[in-house]
C-alpha cells in the first residue's frame, strides 16, 4: 500500500467516528440545518472528543497508531486501524448519546446560567424550552376562531414555525357555561392551519 493510501485510510479513520457521533446527535435532538462546512467542523470536534476518550481508555492503541505513522510501517498501520475503529465507534456512540441527553435536558447551559455566564439554553427555540420543561402540564389551546380546547400535549413539533401539537383526551371548553365537553376521540392534531393563538399551561390543581 502506497503512502497516499495509508494517509487516506488514517484520515478516514480519524473523521468517521466524529460523523457517527454527529449523526446520533442530529437524530436525537432538534437542530437547525447548517452548512456543509459547519457540519464538517462539528464532526471534526466530535472526532477530537472521541479520540480524547479513546486515549484515556486505550492509550496503547493510540501510541501504536502514532508510532506506525511516525516511522511509516504500512502493514502495522493496517493492522492497527480495525481495533482503533472498533473502540472509536464505541466511544462515538457513548459521546453521541451523552451529548444528546445534555442538549435535550439543557444540563450544560443550566449550569452556565447559574454561574451567570449566559442566559441562553441549549435548545433551538423557546417553543422547545416550554414544552420540554412543562411536559407534565395539561393545556388549553385557543384557536384562530377563539374556540378553546383542553388536552394533554402528547406530541409537539420541534420547529416553532410548524406550530403543531397533538393533544390526547381532548375536550372543548365551553366558556359560556364554564364546562368541558369531551370529544369522542383518543386525540386531536392541531396544526398551523387552525391558527393557534394562545397556549395556556395549567397547574396540577386546575
Amino acid at each position: 500500500m502506497d503512502a497516499w493510501s495509508v494517509q487516506a485510510l488514517v484520515f478516514f479513520t480519524t473523521l468517521l467516528p466524529g460523523f457517527l457521533a454527529r449523526a446520533i446527535v442530529g437524530a436525537l435532538t432538534a437542530k437547525k440545518q447548517i452548512g456543509d462546512l459547519a457540519s464538517i467542523v462539528e464532526s471534526f470536534l466530535f472526532s477530537i472528543l472521541v479520540y480524547i476518550g479513546l486515549f484515556l481508555i486505550k492509550p496503547d492503541l493510540i501510541h501504536s497508531l502514532l508510532f506506525s505513522l511516525h516511522f511509516y510501517h504500512p502493514n502495522r498501520v493496517i493492522n492497527t486501524v480495525p481495533p482503533v475503529l472498533y473502540y472509536s465507534f464505541g466511544a462515538a456512540l457513548i459521546i453521541g448519546l451523552t451529548w444528546s441527553f445534555l442538549v435535550n435536558y439543557d444540563i450544560i447551559f443550566k449550569i452556565l446560567r447559574k454561574l451567570k455566564l449566559t442566559t441562553s439554553t441549549a435548545r433551538e427555540s423557546v417553543w422547545m424550552d416550554i414544552f420540554h420543561d412543562m411536559k407534565d402540564c395539561s393545556v388549553i389551546v385557543t384557536l384562530g376562531d377563539d374556540r378553546r380546547i383542553f388536552g394533554y400535549p402528547h406530541y409537539f413539533s420541534s420547529d416553532q414555525e410548524e406550530n403543531c401539537i397533538f393533544l390526547s383526551s381532548p375536550e372543548w371548553v365551553d366558556e359560556k357555561n364554564a364546562k368541558f365537553i369531551p370529544l369522542q376521540v383518543k386525540g386531536v392534531l392541531l396544526t398551523k392551519n387552525q391558527c393557534i393563538k394562545r397556549i395556556e399551561f395549567l397547574n396540577n390543581e386546575n
